[in-house]
């Protein structure tokens, strides 16, 4: 069956317990600021909540058949409240759109969340999907040592100031630190933690999660801010991969606009783009 079949079907509900205990994993595992998410998690825990449904989708008889290629490409996240510690969350998504090109196909996933803490959290992905196994160009890589990583950073210390200097903070992974993403965030895409799978995609071997790079971008987004749920809105483009043990710079930048303020962040290596990150900002925040 062609897997447009699947549009318009639904998943879940899932129930998430947000724990303090699962937030300070969560925090640690993405590098966040530790004295910061005290009573609530931060924005990026968003991708837990994602998580908690979405593989529901991506084990579908009618969908695992084009798993063999699966590329998150888009991101979409809306808040409208904190994600408090100890807070529970009723998650539920639907496939709104698939679109074949070739034999891609680039499927829509629109997630919502509810906490009984009264806030609301909604999620847009868009997946490019496929049922033959990935031909890309790149020579195979050799994996770095298991806990292998680059410099990291703390944004304990960044303020984004509206008409500033760019912010730079270098953050990297190891594999570990993958396998420690995939067990508190629930993404267990076997392209991020196991080599073959990762070169049967096309690839060149594990790449990073595109949702752990947002995590450290959505970081920067709402260092200087306060209170528990800085952000409103934030639209992330996953450009190119982050392997293992690799160096990210992540460039952030603040203007204020009529509609308020805006921080504009870019996850690079080297010359290449890896992601791009759109955040508004909660006024005051």
């Amino acid at each position: 069956m062609p897997l447009s079949d699947v549009n318009g079907r639904s998943y879940g509900p899932q129930t998430v317990h947000l724990t303090e205990t699962l937030s300070r994993q969560f925090v640690s595992a993405t590098g966040d600021d530790e004295s910061r998410w005290v009573n609530a998690a931060p924005p990026s825990f968003a991708a837990a909540l994602l998580f908690a449904v979405a593989p529901e989708f991506l084990t579908d008889p009618d969908v695992v058949p084009f798993t063999r290629v699966l590329v998150h490409s888009d991101q979409r996240f809306k808040w409208s409240g904190p994600l408090s510690h100890n807070s529970v969350w009723t998650v539920a998504a639907t496939v709104t759109s698939v679109r074949s090109r070739g034999p891609m196909n680039f499927v829509t996933l629109a997630a919502e969340a509810t906490g009984d803490n009264g806030s609301s959290l909604e999620s847009t992905s868009v997946f490019l999907m496929g049922d033959k196994a990935g031909t890309g160009a790149t020579d195979e890589r050799a994996e770095p040592s298991i806990a292998e990583h680059a410099a990291n950073e703390s944004v304990a210390a960044v303020h984004l100031d509206d008409g500033a200097e760019p912010t730079q903070i270098a953050k990297s992974v190891s594999r570990l630190g993958l396998m420690k993403y995939a067990a508190v965030s629930g993404d267990f895409n076997p392209v991020h933690l196991d080599h073959d799978s990762a070169v049967a995609s096309g690839l060149a071997g594990i790449v990073v999660h595109g949702l752990l790079m947002s995590s450290w971008m959505l970081q920067v987004a709402v260092a200087g801010t306060s209170g528990d749920a800085p952000l409103v809105d934030a639209r992330i483009r996953f450009k190119n991969p982050l392997f293992p043990a690799e160096q990210a710079t992540i460039t952030g930048s603040m203007n204020t606009s009529g509609e308020g303020l805006t921080a504009s962040l870019n996850a690079t290596s080297g010359d290449v783009t890896l992601a791009t990150c759109q955040a508004a900002i909660v006024r005051g925040g």
